[in-house]
Parts: C-alpha cells; structure tokens; sequence
C-alpha cells in the first residue's frame, strides 16, 4: 500500500510541475507528506499522551476528531481558495465554510466510531484503512473507477491515507479492544459501515437542508459539488 501510495505522490508532483498545476494537488502533499510522517514518528509518545490525557473519553475522542476535521480544513479551505486569488477576509470566510461543511460530513464518521471501539474489537490498521474506503464513497472515487481507470489508480490512496490520517489522533486516544466482541471479518466490516451510514444519515440531511435554504453558509459548489 505505501508504494502505491508513493507512486500516487510521484504523479501528483510530476503532473503539477510539468503538465498542470492544481492548488488542489498541494493539499495532498501537505497532509501526506508532513502530518502523515509525523503521526508516524511520534505515534508511541501521542499515544502514551492522549490516553494518559486526564479526560474522559468520549470528550477525548470527539475533541481529537473534531479537532483534526478542523485543523485539516485550513488545508482544503487554503488550496480551493487559491484558485481564486488570495484575499485574507475571503479565505477566512472559506475557513468557516469549509468548517461548517465538514462538521456536520464528519459527524457520522466520529461518533460512529466511537459507538463501534467501544463494543468491537480492531486492531488501529483496520480503523486506519475502514476510514480510509469509507473515504473513497464520501468523495465519490468509487464511481470513477468506470469512467477514468487511470484517476482511479492515482487518487485511492491519496483519499485512503488523508481519511486514515484525519482518524488518527482521535483513534490513538483510546483502547481499541473495545468489549473483545468478535466477529468474522466481512460480518464486521459490513456492520461498521452500516453504524457508521446510520450515524451520518442525521448530520447529512441538515447539511443539505442548510445548504438549500442557506447555501452562503457553506462552500460553493465549485468547491464541494452538491
């Protein structure tokens, strides 16, 4: 998996120097290229950290992956903005934008997860890569796969690895034996995307009836289509 991913970074630095440049290509790199390693690296000490961190932990869990959600929208607000100039009260707006959208997209992902390490056994690779393909529906790549092959290939990992890293914190906070409750992998997998769809069908429904009647409170469509 790592040197596809290593392939897919490759490409985008390769595209974007030599045949089109994309902002949107920097975001990748940036949370691969710079969070990923050092989540990697300092993962023993965040972990010793964050589940020694005196709280409880739900409000640990939620605050982490809030907290990652938003910090990793910085990112996404700054490189869709670039494509339209740059403009400090602008990009703000695109900052709470994109934080408003993305509260409620990643509200299910959270809380959802939650529920399942509480009650299921994973290992942090399977909360990594689950997150990860969960990523690849809520961005739409599966669907890609027919009508661009070769995007395809190039944008799985990308998506895979910036869902996993977005996970990260809030995962390493807790004890993900959860209640040692065993299940055969593909009764399990199925069943944590089923809690994880039914705790996102709330938050997406008023996200969208929001961004119906209130669509200035979100990104524009150019940026998240609807």
């Amino acid at each position: 998996m790592i040197s596809w991913l290593m392939v897919s970074l490759i490409f985008v630095v390769v595209y974007n120097m030599f045949i089109s440049f994309e902002y949107t290509m920097i975001y990748f790199i940036v949370v691969i290229g710079i969070f990923g390693p050092l989540l990697y690296i300092f993962k023993s000490l965040l972990t010793d950290r964050l589940q020694n961190w005196p709280a409880a932990a739900v409000i640990k869990f939620l605050t982490l992956g809030y907290g990652a959600v938003l910090t990793e929208e910085i990112f996404a607000a700054l490189v869709n903005h670039l494509s339209e100039g740059f403009n400090t009260v602008l990009y703000l707006q695109r900052i709470l934008q994109f934080w408003a959208f993305n509260i409620f997209a990643f509200s299910g992902l959270i809380m959802g997860w939650y529920v399942l390490t509480k009650k299921i056994q994973y290992s942090k690779t399977e909360i990594f890569f689950l997150t990860g393909v969960f990523g690849l529906w809520t961005e739409r790549i599966f669907p890609v796969a027919l009508t661009n092959p070769i995007a395809f290939f190039f944008w799985t990992p990308l998506v895979i690895f910036v869902y996993g890293i977005i996970i990260t914190p809030a995962m390493l906070s807790i004890n993900t034996k959860g209640e040692i409750i065993s299940f055969h992998p593909i009764l399990k997998y199925a069943l944590t995307y089923a809690i994880i769809i039914l705790f996102s069908l709330p938050p997406v429904i008023v996200l969208w009836l929001l961004r119906l009647y209130y669509p200035w409170l979100f990104p524009p469509a150019e940026f998240i289509p609807l």
